[in-house]
């Protein structure tokens, strides 16, 4: 007699505490085992189903790919007919890498950050102006779309506020024909190559054309026009009338003069270097040091209080403590006999972590007491003095980041008015919303469509499982164990696979009731899929809606082990021997 394909068969399973069980389950239907904690559900599950799936799995593959996957031990049973192949979505603790996150897990990450490297509006993280690269042809069609008539003059930018005398770019240049430069704001004519003051900033630019626009120029205008690019290796200043605009064929921020990397999946990445915030290299937080355990006594003075802080003070008077001093009256402005009570927060902070060359006052960095402090640190052998250091730290969201793990230049690009940090904050719920409002440019509709679509489904997935609270940002370590199965479960309906047995361990810990029908309608849409749903549970609502129910008992452990129903819910609530029976028939 040929087997029932639309059932699985178990004969004789005595795993564990199961006592020699004998049980048939349709397939293509929501299974549930119930029965007391401790009654044997898992180990019929679990132990036994999944485990042998997996096995079964394994024999098939070549003896070569076997050897690397070791082998399992066949689980205690005499027959089982029927069996596919087996995904287990366990209440387990999510990974526990730091670099895992919901958006990770989910790989809604991966795909966002196709759509923000193919679709993302770039600014430059400095001054936030829109960045873009145009070739010759644009170039030169933006230049002819200027008002007839008006004169403009063609410049390629060399030099940017940088000191030296630059006598060999002058010298090189007029050996290839150029004779006419603007320097420092101001037009000359060279003769002979030009020495400029040594130590003083300048601005250099080779003057390329002086153009009439007209309708008739199209031709020199872009010989005009790839000439500047290729002297000012891809940048172009245009003078105007009554302004000047700048463009190049690279990443460029004129206003900044700063180079932009290249848009790609890579750059949005917190797992690549190409991506990592390169303080924290991609953790989001850092061990630093913690400015207000520095100061405890309000009444010291900048003098006392630095002077206590660091304990390798002492035989250092001609090392960094000097220039340290130095450096606090001249950079910072502070007089070391006042009070730290009448600093402010900022120049506290100055104090401790320094100051930037960009923002002191005499062009100069200050490193400030802690960066000293680590030099002496990463040279000293004496643990007492790390255990003293070790006082003043505390890991907290990196400084540089804020927490958000990526590089400036990556939390600079924006889609549809939000960067992809801005959008890892967002709820799950709130975050659909904002995709199925997002409007894209038309030529970016195309390019945007298929990441927009995985995205969103990824999405639903999440809030039909009850998870739209989540945000995106949040670390996996920190899911609770329900958390981290309902992800799971939500990763499972976004594969869509079929023809597969799928054994959930108690999915509805931690739900309200209003989620846990939300959590049966996803488990039910894994069933019209194709698959076989066994779900190990105690609540009501999943089992009222079960196909089929084996209820394990009469108790738990060597009282347990064996079926006291298999079959409908209706079966379950006349079995008189049942407490799930009594529960849910009110007896």
């Amino acid at each position: 007699m040929k087997p029932d394909t639309n059932q699985l068969e178990i004969r004789g399973a005595c795993e564990h505490n199961l006592k020699n069980l004998n049980v048939t389950i349709p397939k293509n239907a929501l299974v549930v085992f119930s029965g007391v904690s401790g009654s044997g559900k898992s180990s019929l599950a679990f132990d036994t189903v999944y485990v042998e799936g997996q096995r079964k799995y394994i024999e098939s593959l070549s003896s070569y790919a076997r050897q690397f996957l070791g082998q399992l031990e066949r689980p205690k049973y005499e027959r089982m007919r029927g069996l596919a192949p087996t995904v287990a979505i366990e209440q387990k603790t999510a990974s526990s890498n730091p670099r895992s996150t919901v958006a990770t897990v989910t790989e809604i990450l991966d795909y966002l950050r196709v759509l923000f490297a193919r679709a993302g509006d770039q600014r430059c993280h400095q001054c936030n102006s829109p960045v873009g690269k145009q070739d010759p042809e644009q170039i030169v069609d933006r230049l002819l779309g200027l008002t007839e008539g008006s004169s403009i003059t063609l410049h390629a930018p060399l030099v940017r506020a940088r000191k030296g005398e630059f006598h060999t770019v002058f010298e090189d240049l007029m050996k290839e024909g150029f004779v006419r430069f603007r320097i420092d704001g101001e037009i000359q004519r060279l003769e002979t190559p030009l020495r400029l003051e040594k130590n003083k900033k300048h601005n250099i630019d080779v003057v390329v054309d002086r153009i009439r626009i007209r309708p008739d120029i199209r031709g020199r205008l872009t010989d005009s026009v790839e000439t500047a690019l290729k002297v000012g290796k891809g940048r172009l200043s245009v003078s105007l009338e009554d302004g000047e605009l700048q463009f190049s064929e690279d990443l460029y921020c004129a206003h900044c003069d700063i180079s932009l990397p290249e848009l790609s999946p890579q750059l949005f990445s917190f797992n690549s270097p190409l991506g990592a915030c390169p303080t924290c290299h991609g953790l989001g937080v850092a061990v630093d040091v913690e400015v207000d355990a520095l100061f405890p006594n309000e009444k010291e003075t900048v003098l006392k209080a630095m002077r206590r802080i660091s304990v390798i003070w002492q035989g250092r008077r001609r090392g960094w403590g000097v220039e340290f001093w130095l450096g606090v009256e001249e950079i910072l402005g502070i007089n070391p006999r006042k009070k730290v009570s009448s600093l402010s927060r900022e120049e506290r902070e100055a104090l401790v972590l320094g100051y930037p060359v960009e923002a002191s006052l005499r062009d100069k960095e200050f490193i400030g007491l802690w960066g000293y402090m680590s030099r002496d640190l990463s040279m000293t052998n004496s643990e007492a003095v790390r255990a003293y250091y070790t006082r003043f730290l505390s890991e907290s969201n990196c400084r540089s980041c804020g927490g958000s793990r990526l590089r400036p230049e990556a939390r600079s690009v924006y889609l549809g008015g939000a960067s992809i940090t801005q959008l890892a904050e967002y709820q799950v719920g709130t975050l659909l919303e904002y995709f199925a409002g997002l409007e894209l440019k038309s030529h970016l509709k195309t390019i945007a469509e298929e990441p927009r679509k995985e995205i969103s489904r990824r999405l639903q997935f999440l809030l039909d499982v009850g998870l739209e609270y989540l945000t995106l940002e949040r670390v996996a370590h920190s899911l609770s164990g329900g958390e981290a199965q309902r992800i799971r479960l939500a990763r499972q309906l976004g594969s869509e696979l079929s023809g597969v047995i799928y054994i959930l361990d108690e999915p509805s810990i931690g739900l309200h009731q209003r989620d846990s029908l939300r959590l049966v309608k996803t488990l039910l849409r894994l069933k019209e899929l194709g698959n076989s749903v066994i779900v190990v549970e105690h609540d009501p609502e999943t089992i009222r809606h079960a196909d089929w129910v084996v209820d394990f008992g009469p108790g738990a452990g060597r009282l347990g082990g064996e079926i006291v129903c298999s079959g409908t819910l209706l079966d379950l609530k006349e079995c008189t021997n049942s407490l799930t029976g009594d529960y849910l028939s009110g007896r």
